[in-house]
Order: C-alpha cells, then sequence, then structure tokens
C-alpha cells in the first residue's frame, strides 16, 4: 500500500481516504440497523465505550494507520454507515477527478461497494 501511495503522490494524484467512523457510545445508531445497530446493543449491555468500540472514534481501528496519510498532502472523508455515499463522488467531482485507482487495507467490500459508487 505504500508503494501505491508514494506513486499516486509522485504523480499529482489525489490521495483519498475514507473509511466508518461512528461517533462515541455510538450516538444516533439505532439498536435497529441492520448493520451497525449490534455494536450499539453491545455497548448499552457492556455500559462503556471501553468495552465496545468498533469503528467508534478516538479508539484504534477508526483512523487512518499512522504512517500512510500525510497532512496538507491528502485528504480523509469519514462515514457513518457500511458503503461509500454520494460524498465520495461528490468530492471527486470537485477536485475535477475523471479517472481513479482503488486500494485498501481491508479490500473486499470496502473497495468493492466504493466502485459501486464510483460507477453508479
Amino acid at each position: 500500500l505504500g508503494l501505491a501511495l508514494k506513486a499516486a503522490r509522485d504523480a499529482g494524484w489525489l490521495v483519498l481516504f475514507t473509511g466508518t467512523k461512528l461517533p462515541r457510545g455510538y450516538e444516533g445508531v439505532s439498536p435497529s440497523d441492520r448493520i451497525f445497530g449490534c455494536l450499539a446493543r453491545l455497548r448499552a449491555k457492556l455500559g462503556s465505550d471501553e468495552a465496545a468500540h468498533w469503528f467508534m472514534e478516538g479508539f484504534e481501528g477508526a483512523d487512518i494507520l499512522p504512517g500512510l496519510f500525510e497532512d496538507g498532502k491528502d485528504e480523509a472523508l469519514f462515514r457513518q454507515s457500511h458503503a461509500p455515499g454520494q460524498e465520495v463522488v461528490e468530492r471527486l467531482r470537485e477536485k475535477g477527478v475523471t479517472s481513479v485507482a482503488l486500494t485498501g487495507i481491508k479490500t473486499g467490500y470496502a473497495v468493492q461497494a466504493a466502485v459501486q459508487v464510483l460507477s453508479g
């Protein structure tokens, strides 16, 4: 991933990180949400963010891995949903991006979902 990021930056490409980051306490996440509701229910049952904090802001795993993001060069766009929404497409359009190369650490569903949004 580091080599791909370096090549993109050297070519002057926009590097845009995206991922899921939920608020502390899973505030606003409905316990009946079919994807993240189980996290809200577990957090409520255990009683603290320290006990249940997957994808939660302020905890390891919710931020970009140290050393990958270059402040002042790269951009980050976090969401509170599983799949990227139109905000990714809008940001790319604002920047005049016409072609994309996707890569990632958790590539399975995340990249597939991004491709669906971008091709939509």
